[in-house]
Order: C-alpha cells, then sequence, then structure tokens
C-alpha cells in the first residue's frame, strides 16, 4: 500500500492512485504537512490546539481569580481586589503576549505559556498566590 499527495495537498494511502497524486514517504505524524517536496510539522494548526486547550484551562483560572476578588473586595483587602483585576486581565490577554506570538514552534510556544501564566500568578500577594495554585492541582 502506497502514501500519496493529490494536487490539492491531501494526504491519503491505498492501492488506488489519484490522478495527479504523487507517491510520498508515510506522514510522520497528523501534525505533517506536505511542503515544497517533504514532510514539515503544521505549526500554526499545533498553536490553534495548544492556545485552544489553553483558553480551556483559563475558565478554571477565571473563576478562582473572581474568587479571590469576591473576598478581598468583602474582607476590604484593597491591594488584592486591584491585584486580582490586573491577574484576570493578564489571563485573557496571555495568548497575544509578546513570547506567545513569537514562539515558532511547539516547545517555544509551551514554554512561553508556561512562563507566562507563572509570571501571572507570581503578581498575586501571597496570601492569594496559595490559593490560586489549587485551581492547577
Amino acid at each position: 500500500m502506497g502514501h500519496y499527495i493529490t494536487p490539492d495537498g491531501n494526504y491519503y494511502n491505498g492501492e488506488y492512485v489519484a490522478e495527479g497524486s504523487i507517491e510520498v514517504t508515510e506522514r510522520p505524524s497528523p501534525d505533517h504537512i506536505w511542503v515544497d517536496g517533504g514532510w514539515v510539522v503544521n505549526f500554526p494548526a499545533q498553536k490553534a490546539a495548544e492556545l485552544a486547550a489553553f483558553r480551556v484551562k483559563r475558565e478554571a483560572y477565571l473563576n478562582r481569580v473572581a474568587g479571590i476578588g469576591f473576598a478581598a473586595r468583602e474582607s476590604g483587602d484593597v491591594i488584592t481586589a486591584a491585584a486580582t483585576v490586573a491577574v484576570r486581565q493578564a489571563l485573557l490577554d496571555l495568548p497575544a503576549h509578546p513570547a506567545v506570538t513569537a514562539a515558532t514552534d511547539i516547545d517555544s510556544l509551551k514554554m512561553a505559556v508556561i512562563a507566562r501564566y507563572a509570571a501571572i500568578v507570581n503578581s498575586l500577594p501571597a496570601e492569594a498566590k496559595a490559593a490560586f495554585k489549587k485551581v492547577d492541582q
């Protein structure tokens, strides 16, 4: 059974060879696309999937921040309350952060997201930081 690329870029394997298809080596992974005669990692697709996964986790983070902020306001802790507003915005802005947008491969993207997330959490006062970290467990 061979591996083929159709003229419009679709990969398939099988016995039948569609008109205009070229035989290629087996695709290394679903994350690869055929470009200029070879397999390359489809980083834009990987990046979209990674950021989509972060956005799902971010909902839990935002809920935690809202709880911390509410408790801080109720107790009169204006410093923590203000910090939670900044943290909320930083979490919303994380996908557009320069280090994240500058990533050129999946490993540098993951490291940029992790580093930015850590910086955001570390900007909280100590008591709020401890409560916020529980959401990662």
